[in-house]
């Protein structure tokens, strides 16, 4: 999930697919999904049991949720319920798969926030600007009231 995320944001399709419609048959389409697996889906399996293949299978379900409108935890538990796990065990294993993505989601906004290079240049001139306007009215205060200058 990590990687597709990271696809998505660098090439600009998360941001593409945001729109009400989207979001909207998403939330209904999964929720269909996800009741449908609880009441069908076996109950034979507990949490302990729980191998690479499940880890597989539930993390291409949770990169599904990449999709707006798509729960994290909604899509690996409708997972963990076709799979056969207890509907608590699921929940169980859903939270721990969120770690990592959480991680990785907070890693890549943070690295946006501290972006040391704006690409973007008027809201830069504008604060040179105003930086500049600001100093000149400091330096005429400060001969003011140091020199008794007038400003």
């Amino acid at each position: 999930m990590v990687v597709v995320g990271f696809i998505l944001q660098m090439t600009g399709i998360a941001d593409a697919m945001r729109s009400v419609a989207v979001i909207g048959w998403t939330m209904l389409l999964f929720g269909i999904v996800l009741y449908w697996a609880d009441q069908k889906g076996p109950v034979v399996r507990k949490a302990p049991e729980w191998n690479l293949r499940d880890a597989m299978i539930m993390g291409f379900w949770q990169a599904l949720a990449l999709i707006p409108g798509t729960s994290r935890s909604g899509a690996t538990i409708t997972a963990s319920r076709l799979l056969g796990y207890k509907r608590e065990d699921g929940a169980r294993i859903s939270m721990l798969m969120s770690i990592p993505t959480i991680i990785a989601s907070g890693t890549l906004l943070g690295l946006d926030v501290i972006d040391p290079v704006p690409d973007f240049e008027e809201p830069v001139y504008a604060w040179t600007d105003i930086t500049y306007l600001l100093h000149e009215h400091d330096v005429s205060w400060a001969n003011y009231v140091f020199a008794g200058e007038e400003p």
